[in-house]
């Protein structure tokens, strides 16, 4: 009978864990590029391990408007998102976004073909946006450009 209890008390501590770990990354699900994430969006990076606390990028299933956006609403839009009942979503940086656009270009991720707003910033103010078409550079936050939310998990 103790031998039962040791066993019951070390898988519910199991559970926990990989519970408060959260998402796939614990419980050892594999996503390949491309596929559809826990959140219903699309894993666009496999970093092919799971540390810091993550191991999959996860882009949105869609941008978070059906039009364009200043940076200051992308930003608000998506850090209060919580797509597939997650939190964590925010802008991707320069690097992310263009790993973004590489790895999901051309896989149906209904991506406009206009820019998309990063959150990464130069010493003048300004934020990197990139396009599908390759377009690409620091721009006016009062411009408006697509923004796509993305989590780590």
């Amino acid at each position: 009978m103790k031998r039962i209890a040791t066993i019951s008390v070390a898988l519910l501590f199991a559970a926990v864990l990989c519970l408060a770990a959260g998402d796939a990354g614990a419980q050892g699900k594999v996503y390949k590029v491309g596929d559809r994430g826990p959140a219903g969006g699309w894993i666009f990076y496999d970093k092919g391990h799971f540390s810091d606390g993550w191991r999959y990028f996860e882009a949105a299933p869609a941008d978070v408007l059906s039009r364009k956006v200043t940076w200051h609403e992308a930003v608000r839009l998506c850090s209060e998102y919580r797509g597939g009942g997650y939190s964590g979503w925010g802008l991707p940086g320069k690097r992310t976004l263009n790993l973004l656009i590489n790895n999901l270009r051309g896989r149906g991720a209904g991506f406009s073909i206009a820019e998309y707003w990063s959150q990464t910033q130069n010493e003048y103010g300004s934020v990197w946006s990139t396009g599908f078409t390759g377009s690409s550079g620091f721009r006016d936050k009062n411009r408006t450009h697509c923004a796509r939310c993305v989590r780590q998990f």
